[in-house]
């Protein structure tokens, strides 16, 4: 009786073969062995396979590089690395490397994108991702950067901007000792008037926001006038009379103050160096800088030492119970030191 075959016979499987069945097996099996068995030795090839720094060797007949991939069972994504090209012929003993893609936030220019890349560094990313980079732009992590894997790059676009502009300086307002005015009234001596600077000014700008302001430079277009209230001094004339060269001069107080001495050359002076005080007065020998708080500018006075002159400068360091009186010789200055003295504050 011939076997009846039905149309749910499974053909793949030993029971659903007939003989003549098994008899095509054996003959396509033997067919596979001789044609491998008469492949020439040329024919064949040993290949290596590296992904990610893991390898693997392969033999093959496959003629191209994606053929032995494919023989391998590797799968590539479109932006996964293969040295070399997929296209390339195999040679024996030919390396195929494979660097797959991971993925990296790139945040730049307002955005936050999610790529994938299997390029070496971080330079060669932003190439590849066409981000084109302007000569002070900064990316963290640097250039240079490995990439290993998934990582965060960020590129903040920097710009530098710079200029001159004109900036006020404003004047003080200093009390002058008028003698021939009572004690307890004032008046305008000078009025005051600022002076003007020219800057140079650097804006730094990161992303489009202002970050950073800096002073590169200042130039003194003109110095300000400081502006002078007399205060009255005219009280009854006092007893108290103390002996100078000049002879004897009254006086109506006496302080102990640390005085040192200072000349009108730049040595003392800079950046303020036209040969005036802050007063307008000429700086020569006789004039005294004080806090006008302490002794008011204008007053007469008589240093032991020293001998007689008018306050009529300021400085920045000359506070509280401190002198500094004038040379015109920086040696003279400098012989004078630093020392305690008694100031009269003359009724003249």
């Amino acid at each position: 009786m011939k076997p009846v075959v039905g149309p749910n016979l499974n053909l793949g499987s030993p029971r659903g073969r007939g003989p003549l069945g098994i008899l095509k097996g054996a003959v396509f099996l033997a067919l596979v062995v001789l044609l491998a068995a008469a492949a020439p030795r040329w024919a064949v090839k040993e290949v290596t396979i590296t992904v990610d720094g893991t390898s693997q060797t392969v033999t093959t007949l496959r003629p191209s590089v994606a053929g032995v991939l494919a023989q391998a069972a590797i799968d590539l994504e479109a932006q996964d690395r293969v040295v070399p090209a997929p296209e390339t012929r195999v040679v024996d003993g030919m390396t195929i490397q494979i660097r797959k893609a991971f993925p990296i936030v790139l945040k730049v220019d307002g955005q936050e994108l999610a790529l994938w890349t299997a390029a070496m560094t971080v330079q060669e990313f932003l190439d590849e991702a066409g981000v084109a980079l302007g000569p002070l732009d900064e990316v963290t992590p640097g250039l240079e950067t490995p990439l290993p894997g998934p990582a965060e790059v960020q590129v903040v676009r920097v710009e530098i901007e710079t200029f001159w502009e004109e900036e006020r300086v404003p004047y003080q307002e200093l009390r002058w000792a008028e003698p021939t005015m009572t004690v307890g009234t004032t008046r305008v001596i000078r009025q005051g008037r600022e002076g003007l600077d020219r800057v140079h000014v650097q804006l730094r700008y990161e992303d489009g926001v202002l970050v950073e302001r800096r002073e590169l430079a200042r130039e003194r277009v003109a110095d300000p006038d400081h502006r002078i209230i007399g205060v009255g001094q005219r009280r009854p004339t006092s007893t108290q009379v103390v002996q100078t060269p000049q002879g004897p001069k009254r006086y109506r107080r006496v302080l102990e103050v640390l005085a040192t001495a200072y000349t009108p050359g730049p040595e003392s002076t800079w950046p303020f160096t036209d040969g005036l005080t802050a007063t307008g007065v000429v700086a020569r020998r006789g004039v005294v800088a004080v806090d006008p708080t302490v002794i008011p500018l204008g007053s007469h006075l008589y240093i032991p030492g020293y001998g007689l002159g008018i306050a009529a400068d300021v400085g920045a360091a000359i506070k509280g119970n401190r002198i500094d009186v004038l040379y015109e010789d920086l040696d003279d200055a400098l012989r004078w030191g630093r020392k305690w003295v008694k100031v009269y504050i003359l009724d003249e």
